[in-house]
């Protein structure tokens, strides 16, 4: 422990608190030694501020974590390398995780994403390992490398107003067997399921428009998708599998069918809403 700033801290309580820390966490120190020494001095200095400063906690020995509920933004490498981390609960209002907040916490394995999350950033999970992931609705992007080398993670579901897939997003992530993607996704980045050798196909919504060349880069799943889609095009010029899928309509039922294997999906329209029904297939227009 830094002596000097234990007795800086000990002798200006009132003035820090007063200040809500915002000087204090600009001060030239290591973070991490700074939040012990106000933790020490008996301050908690979560309930004074709206956010988590930069390297909050990194390379700490904690085992779990409840943000508080007064926090809306996780700063950038707040909980890097916390190798021992487990478990962290995060807050309703919490809306923005900055780049590396958590990278490098090779043994979190629980985490809930709060309905008020707009934005994950860069690496924010990489080399972690978590699961199972269900992304928020507001989340727009899922940025680059943001789940890299997840290597325990199985499932993902995107939130329904993400548009890009970013950047080796998912990549390398060797467990990874199950993508549910949205209706409304526009963008799938190169390298965003690099050497997810488990993903064995994945269904692909015609809302998507772009799909870069190293998209899959080694890996190989089926694509289904509907006929003259982007995927479908995307899956013919780089020689990926695919499959077809295509809307039949009969009687009261709407029938999704499967090229190959016949009736996959049958939806009775007489008491359903027939659009958001389709749209949870990643069907978003019938031709």
């Amino acid at each position: 422990m830094q002596g000097w700033l234990k007795e800086f801290i000990e002798k200006n309580i009132q003035l820090i608190q007063d200040n809500k820390f915002k000087d204090l966490y600009a001060l030239d120190v290591d973070y991490p030694y700074l939040t012990q020494a106000l933790l020490d001095a008996g301050i908690d200095p979560l309930k004074h501020m709206d956010y988590i400063p930069r390297n909050y906690l990194s390379e700490t020995n904690i085992t779990s974590f409840e943000v508080p509920s007064n926090i809306h933004v996780i700063g950038a490498g707040a909980f890097w390398s916390c190798e021992e981390l487990t478990t962290v609960k995060l807050p309703e209002g919490l809306e923005y995780i900055d780049e590396d907040a958590f990278s490098e916490c090779y043994k979190l394995e629980n985490i809930n994403f709060p309905s008020t999350l707009n934005y994950i950033k860069s690496d924010a999970f990489a080399e972690t390992s978590l699961k199972h992931i269900v992304i928020p609705d507001g989340v727009k992007v899922i940025h680059r490398h943001c789940f890299e080398e997840c290597k325990m993670l199985e499932t993902v579901k995107l939130g329904t107003d993400c548009k890009i897939v970013g950047d080796g997003a998912f990549g390398e992530c060797d467990s990874l067997r199950y993508v549910q993607l949205n209706t409304g996704l526009e963008k799938i980045r190169d390298y965003a399921f690099k050497k997810c050798h488990n993903l064995d196909e994945i269904y692909i919504p015609d809302s998507v428009t772009k799909i870069e060349p190293a998209a899959f880069y080694n890996c190989y799943p089926k694509i289904i998708c509907t006929k003259n889609s982007a995927a479908h095009t995307y899956a013919q010029e780089f020689d990926y599998e695919f499959e077809n899928y295509e809307i039949v309509v009969k009687n009261d039922d709407i029938i999704v069918e499967r090229d190959n294997y016949g009736i996959r999906t049958i939806i009775k329209s007489n008491f359903v809403n027939l659009k958001e029904e389709l749209n949870k297939l990643g069907v978003s227009k019938i031709d």
